[in-house]
């Protein structure tokens, strides 16, 4: 095993041998040929590309969504499976994915990290800022697949199947309001 390892790490050309380990060069020599960044291994630099290229070459077996990385993939099968590995230490709730134990502790610590630049006001998430500055900016990227009309932030669509036309699509306010004073379908939740 010891010499297979050897001889896999020989053709990596940022990293040598010591003691039977491999140790690493602290410079980034790995350079990406679209956007410059540079990378410590030659691997890293692999897993960035695929952000440009769109690449996603791992596929979930259950519901056959696509990741560019190995581990989003396995971060992912943690939603199918159950599995909560990082727990919070003041109220112990549990979490798959170690970045939303992170988002959850502001909650304790009241932390705000995200400021808007218009307005100074401030999030506990990043994606709460970027829906915030939708409104400095005027930016409605989210469009109503029954009606058309375009939105700033996304959660009136959450939960609703733009395939079907079954009750479930329904159930957001605005499919709701939108059918009682447009189309006059009035209960379609009740």
């Amino acid at each position: 095993m010891g010499q297979f390892s050897q001889q896999k790490r020989k053709d990596t050309d940022n990293s040598s041998f010591q003691h039977g380990r491999p140790t690493y060069s602290k410079k980034k020599t790995h350079l990406g040929n679209v956007c410059g960044k540079t990378f410590f291994q030659k691997v890293y630099l692999e897993a960035h590309m695929r952000t440009h290229t769109g690449e996603k070459p791992f596929q979930c077996v259950v519901c056959e969504q696509r990741f560019s990385e190995e581990t989003n993939l396995k971060a992912h099968m943690r939603m199918h499976t159950g599995e909560k590995l990082f727990q919070c230490d003041l109220c112990e709730q549990t979490f798959s994915r170690k970045c939303n134990l992170v988002d959850h502790m502001r909650i304790h610590t009241g932390e705000k990290p995200f400021k808007c630049a218009f307005c100074n006001e401030s999030f506990s998430k990043k994606y709460n800022l970027n829906n915030h500055l939708r409104i400095h900016t005027g930016e409605n990227p989210f469009q109503c697949v029954v009606c058309a009309e375009r939105f700033h932030k996304n959660p009136i669509l959450i939960g609703i199947c733009v395939n079907t036309l079954d009750r479930n699509i329904f159930s957001g306010i605005h499919f709701k309001n939108y059918l009682d004073q447009v189309c006059g379908i009035a209960g379609v939740n009740s």
